[in-house]
């Protein structure tokens, strides 16, 4: 069962407290603002009683009972702060991703002084980022260059285009109305959609955290 807000996740430890000390952009306020908002989403009595939802309704339940720009918001919330639970932790994958991002290149930074100072530990370390645009919207090209980056020249730019050319044909097929059958796909219009993404873009609480992570 996911409770968005039940705060030790992992090791005992909050998702404000592991990630913000790395992304110094987000402050504890603004995460805190999140927070709040997550409180006044979830079991909570300040949402429309008829909707149906009671203090004891469950995770789910909130996301397909509120109405769409609350349920995103509220998705977003458990992916900013993350959810314990009974016998799992879960979420808070916006701040822990980019403070990987920070930690992996604090790690280099490190690694490329100790091969300056001919103090080297391990080999030298490398870092590949790719944003889930570059992902959807070039397929093809992101494979590429992904497996370029861990294999190098072990690996023939022929057996790289080969594989890139499934994944693309695999991605493009399940991307279609025909085949695609995701729970959450094609639930909403282009128009809605776009208005969404405006909305949330326009969050006064969310759009700055998101903004930064």
């Amino acid at each position: 069962r996911i409770v968005p807000f039940s705060q030790l996740l992992y090791y005992n430890e909050t998702t404000k407290n592991l990630a913000l000390p790395a992304l110094t952009n987000i402050s504890p306020e603004q995460y805190d603002e999140v927070l709040s908002l997550c409180h006044a989403l979830f079991q909570s009595p300040m949402v429309d009683a008829s909707l149906n939802i009671t203090n004891t309704s469950s995770f789910y339940e909130h996301l397909i009972g509120l109405n769409s720009y609350d349920g995103l918001r509220l998705a977003i919330t458990q992916q900013i702060v993350g959810s314990g639970g009974a016998n799992s932790a879960s979420g808070g994958d916006i701040l822990r991703m980019g403070n990987n991002v920070v930690k992996l290149r604090q790690l280099i930074k490190l690694n490329e002084e100790d091969l300056s100072s001919n103090k080297m530990m391990w080999g030298e370390l490398q870092l590949l980022t790719m944003d889930m645009l570059r992902w959807t919207t070039h397929p093809s090209d992101s494979v590429v260059e992904a497996l370029d980056f861990v294999f190098g020249d072990s690996l023939s730019l022929e057996r790289k285009q080969a594989a890139a050319m499934l994944y693309e044909e695999t991605y493009t097929r399940k991307a279609s109305n025909d085949t695609y059958e995701h729970v959450t796909f094609n639930k909403h219009d282009r128009s809605e959609k776009k208005h969404l993404i405006s909305m949330l873009r326009n969050d006064a609480v969310l759009a700055p955290v998101l903004a930064e992570a």
